[in-house]
């Protein structure tokens, strides 16, 4: 909730900053936001799944595990 209006704010919610505190370090003569040194990640995730996710331009949904191998797959033999 917003101190002036009492609504919502997302963007506000779910900033990184208010998430993760610490995560990030702005570095103000690049104008850009780098990833600090006590970095610690939100979420787990498996490199190997995300990068088949990448490599053929899936959302997580659409990923599934193969029976037939040990990984995910899309072309399932």
């Amino acid at each position: 909730m917003s101190a002036t209006t009492g609504s919502f704010n997302e963007a506000e919610a779910f900033s990184p900053r208010k998430l993760a505190p610490g995560n990030l370090e702005f570095d103000g003569s690049a104008k850009i936001y780098r990833r600090a040194e006590e970095f610690t990640p939100l979420f787990e995730h498996d490199p190997f799944r995300s990068l088949v996710a990448i490599a053929e331009r899936l959302g997580d949904a659409e990923v599934e595990t193969c029976p037939h191998t040990s990984g995910p797959s899309t072309r399932c033999a």
